[in-house]
């Protein structure tokens, strides 16, 4: 026979328990103090007509927004803003690369953002028939610093020259300073675009990896902030945001760009 006594106490601290997470839940969001870091990262996170912008930053702004919180972003070059994120708790970077050497670190990624043909670009006239020989030749391939692609290459034994953004790199490509750069589909055109060239001036030689990109909470960040930033980016994504931002990239990157939620932000050809 049910004892309906112990079963009303058991759903009662059941629904305690409910509310209790609830509230802690609301405080989390109420009280959170994030920071939000990123980089120099043509389209997903730059500085385009005077301000700091990016098909990722601007899901970081909407997300936050609709948390009510009121960090702003904070920029640095890349090297600087991972060693930040990297040991200190509470803190969002984005964009970032997915690894297993992040994952180790205890990142916690959401996403994916984007995703994105990683590889290594030359200028179109640049006669390339065996990519291979460019390792053998240690030829520079100019990297962004602290970025896992420079360690992927660096790892191949291919000679890597270390910068601190995508478009000091792409200058010394077409200055014919360097004859290889490390890029992707999505960045590509954006840094092109915006140093006066287009991407029929430049040919990707190497495809190193086709891969998704994340926003991504420190180690040691409260699982409840994270949960709370997840549940609002979801909450996002059964809007029209996604469609307006859509439309207004293609536009500015002169690209056709989808939004998928189990792919991010891509370049459709």
């Amino acid at each position: 026979m049910l004892n309906l006594h112990a079963i009303s106490r058991r759903l009662g601290l059941l629904i305690r328990s409910l509310i209790g997470v609830s509230l802690l839940l609301a405080s989390v969001a109420a009280q959170a103090e994030i920071r939000l870091l990123s980089t120099e990262e043509p389209p997903t996170n730059f500085t385009y007509a005077g301000n700091f912008t990016g098909t990722t930053t601007e899901m970081v702004r909407a997300i936050r927004d609709r948390l009510g919180w009121s960090a702003q972003v904070e920029v640095y070059p890349w090297s600087r803003a991972y060693q930040i994120a990297l040991n200190t708790p509470d803190v969002l970077v984005f964009t970032v690369g997915r690894t297993a050497e992040r994952e180790q670190a205890g990142f916690t990624f959401i996403g994916p953002v984007s995703t994105r043909k990683h590889g290594v670009f030359s200028r179109i006239d640049q006669a390339v028939t065996d990519f291979d020989a460019i390792k053998d030749s240690q030829e520079p391939v100019a990297v962004m610093r602290g970025d896992w692609r420079a360690k992927y290459l660096g790892g191949e034994g291919f000679s890597v020259l270390d910068m601190n953004n995508h478009a000091q790199g792409f200058r010394m490509l077409m200055n014919g300073r360097i004859d290889y750069w490390l890029s992707s589909d999505l960045e590509a055109p954006m840094t092109a675009r915006a140093l006066g060239y287009r991407m029929a001036d430049i040919k990707m030689v190497k495809l190193i990896r086709e891969s998704g990109s994340y926003m991504a909470f420190s180690p040691g960040t409260n699982p409840a902030l994270i949960q709370t930033w997840l549940n609002a980016f979801k909450e996002l994504q059964g809007t029209d945001f996604f469609e307006q931002q859509r439309t207004l990239w293609s536009n500015i990157l002169d690209a056709q760009i989808e939004y998928r939620p189990e792919a991010g932000y891509i370049v459709r050809y």
